[in-house]
């Protein structure tokens, strides 16, 4: 029997913001250039609004 609950990392990849600026940069040119028009942010770090500021100036 296969176990539930993994999720595989291709999804994680796919779907997540995850990594250094440059890598965030490029998923986010990727999501605008497939029609994503709307984000779920949740930074992790000390200056979360911070975070988001940064991610919304890089998708304008």
């Amino acid at each position: 029997m296969e176990a539930f609950g993994a999720v595989p990392d291709e999804y994680i990849d796919l779907s997540s913001l995850i990594g250094d600026e440059g890598f965030v940069r490029e998923r986010l040119q990727v999501f605008e250039d497939v029609g994503v028009t709307h984000l779920d942010v949740a930074p992790v770090g000390p200056d979360p609004l911070g975070t988001i500021e940064k991610i919304k100036a890089w998708s304008e």
